[in-house]
């Protein structure tokens, strides 16, 4: 199984902005800032893994969900957020989320 890169990166900042260092916590998980911002990039589950907990055990901060959540938007979604965004109701933006 293999998630989309662009979630990941933008767990940088985040990481960044709460003193962390996070182009080390990349080193060692064999990742790039480049790397992850290629488009069509994606991960492995097993790397996926290793990151959530190599950040955790870093510093296992309750609210870092929710920081990385403000810093998805509709637009993180490519064009799943588009067609998000240009469905008549809300039902029909969370149909279309839940279907693809």
């Amino acid at each position: 199984m293999r998630f989309p890169a662009r979630y990941y990166q933008l767990l940088l900042p985040v990481l960044n902005r709460s003193g962390r260092d996070s182009a080390e916590l990349l080193q060692r998980l064999a990742l790039t800032r480049s790397a992850l911002e290629e488009p069509g990039c994606s991960l492995q589950a097993t790397q996926v893994q290793a990151l959530v907990d190599a950040v955790l055990a870093s510093d296992p901060d309750p609210t870092l969900a929710l920081q990385l959540g403000r810093q998805i938007k509709p637009s993180s979604h490519q064009m799943l957020g588009l067609a998000m965004l240009s469905a008549a109701t809300l039902g029909q933006s969370l149909q279309l989320a839940e279907r693809y």
